[in-house]
């Protein structure tokens, strides 16, 4: 009993120094907010997370703890730039099976942060939040096809389309897979290809912490970026 009581504490002391440490730097982070907002000239509506499965093993529990967390920010200063949509796609699955815990948390941390803002960005509608697995995938694709299935008539690619985006995520706009191995390549662990026809992917395997930094220098990646649209 003893041996459970103190690892209980030890594990809400961790958290508690974790939160800090997230903290710390909000007022700097505020006045970087601010200065980016008149910096940036586009701002993705949709924001996908996609969690590299290559360090999968390496994660400890504490890892994935702070994985929530920065997601959890994240999600706020994805709504200081009115970014309406933000997805986390971890293929793994892990943050699937904590996906109460993260839900709550990240909502919490999202209330919290906007009871800070003035009252004409209280009026800004909160951001949808989604987690994804590989699994998400594999049974929208069985849905779509037992749906398609009772279908009279031609089916075409319009049609197709149609389907597989009920019920479901909007396209990413921008994602930033981040936390795996250095290499010049993007592994996007099985995301769901139909949602990525128009994305800007881009590789930060080699950033390991999903920080304003990071967050940031993706915006601005994102705001130079042409997209021709096949034109």
């Amino acid at each position: 009993m003893t041996t459970v009581l103190t690892e209980t504490m030890v594990a809400k002391q961790e958290e508690e120094q974790t939160i800090q440490l997230l903290t710390v730097d909000i007022p700097h982070i505020t006045k970087r907010i601010q200065h980016d907002k008149t910096q940036l000239t586009k701002i993705p509506q949709h924001l996908s997370i996609n969690v590299s499965r290559e360090l999968l093993s390496t994660r400890s529990l504490k890892d994935w703890q702070e994985t929530m967390y920065n997601i959890s920010f994240m999600t706020c200063w994805a709504w200081e730039f009115g970014i309406k949509e933000v997805s986390v796609y971890d293929a793994s699955g892990v943050l699937k099976s904590m996906s109460v815990d993260l839900y709550k948390q990240q909502s919490a941390t999202l209330h919290e942060w906007i009871k800070t803002s003035t009252l004409e960005e209280k009026k800004r509608p909160a951001v949808k939040f989604t987690i994804l697995s590989s699994e998400n995938g594999e049974q929208h694709i069985g849905k779509v096809t037992r749906e398609m299935a009772l279908v009279k008539g031609t089916i075409d690619m319009k049609l197709v389309d149609e389907y597989i985006h009920v019920d479901t995520i909007s396209d990413p706009d921008l994602m930033i897979v981040y936390d795996g191995l250095p290499h010049n390549y993007i592994s996007l662990d099985g995301y769901p290809p139909w949602h990525i026809r128009l994305t800007e992917i881009t590789n930060c395997s080699h950033y390991h912490q999903l920080n304003y930094h990071l967050f940031s220098e993706c915006l601005y990646r994102f705001s130079k970026v042409e997209q021709r649209f096949g034109r």
